[in-house]
């Protein structure tokens, strides 16, 4: 009987640990509840985790595509506005890289304190809706206008994400995820030439955006 209940006891242990390596305890989230700020531990499962990373993977997807069509579209929109050199290189350059640098930190730091999955949502929603309005731009300084909006609402993308990620998958697995979510930077880089330039073509410009 000694025996018995030894090995039964062995077998739960082993089922326990089985079943907690199938979990993650993500770090105290803050609620609010009326008034009060409650610290609760959430748990959730390998499978949740890693649709956590592809989703995350899809998003960087998308803001890679809307960063690379002014790239592949800069001959039909020089054309059109009769635009300079140094016109196309402030658009797909200077415009959008002075924002998106400066404005990481400060909304890297806003993601420390506030829901980064709503800080992401707003961010896809403020860059997409720039890039549809580069579409239909009148003037370079219209296209001015959307690409800066493009980068405002890139910025707040990363840094929630790479928190998102830090919080999801511990030490051990974390290179994994990012390598999952750096993965949309590629296929949005290459959707974004390779669909831009197609629809560029057929459809005019315009309608890429």
């Amino acid at each position: 009987k000694a025996a018995e209940a030894r090995l039964d006891n062995a077998v739960k242990r082993r089922g326990l640990c089985q079943l907690q390596r199938c979990w993650h305890t993500l770090p105290q989230q803050r609620k609010h509840w009326g008034r009060r700020t409650v610290h609760a531990a959430v748990r959730v499962t390998d499978a949740y985790r890693y649709y956590v990373a592809w989703l995350l993977c899809g998003v960087y997807t998308i803001s890679l595509m809307d960063r690379q069509l002014v790239a592949v579209l800069v001959e039909p929109i020089r054309t059109e506005f009769a635009l300079q050199d140094w016109h196309m290189g402030v658009l797909s350059g200077l415009a959008f890289a002075a924002f998106y640098t400066t404005l990481g930190v400060p909304l890297a730091a806003l993601s420390d304190r506030n829901n980064r999955v709503n800080i992401i949502t707003v961010s896809l929603l403020v860059w997409s809706a720039f890039t549809g309005l580069t579409g239909i731009a009148k003037t370079f300084v219209h296209l001015l206008i959307a690409r800066i909006g493009v980068a405002i609402g890139e910025a707040g993308c990363n840094p929630a994400a790479y928190s998102l990620i830090g919080d999801y998958f511990e030490a051990r697995r974390r290179a994994t995820a990012l390598s999952i979510f750096q993965m949309g930077g590629y296929i949005g880089s290459f959707l974004g030439l390779l669909l831009g330039g197609w629809v560029g073509q057929t459809y005019g410009w315009r309608a890429a955006f």
